[in-house]
């Protein structure tokens, strides 16, 4: 899950991390994660966990913005983190990957 949310003091635009649910459910609470939709993160996370339908490892990526008026533009330093962001993804992917799916000692042919 990738989502946004409002910049603050210790949390800068631009800036981002990594939540891994439920293991920082308290942190996830207490992020104003923007939602564009009439339910809060934790809200849906809690929801799909109580109808059994989450993973056991939920990943949320989430950038800090400064300004999420309609038509705003991306600033230079969510631009800038956008990138890294989708670099941990493909390597957290990859690591997750061969955990999971190790490839086979042999292959029979």
């Amino acid at each position: 899950m990738i989502d946004a949310a409002e910049e603050n003091e210790l949390f800068p635009a631009g800036q981002w991390c990594r939540l891994d649910y439920p293991h920082t459910n308290e942190v996830i609470i207490n992020y104003k994660l923007r939602d564009t939709h009439s339910m809060s993160i934790d809200s849906m996370l809690r929801m799909g966990h109580a109808l059994g339908w989450l993973p056991p490892e939920v990943w949320i990526y989430v950038i800090a913005g400064k300004c999420f008026q309609p038509e705003a533009g991306i600033s230079p330093s969510v631009a800038k983190a956008i990138n890294q962001i989708a670099g941990q993804i493909e390597s957290d992917i990859r690591i997750w990957s061969q955990k999971n799916n190790p490839a086979p000692d042999s292959i029979c042919i």
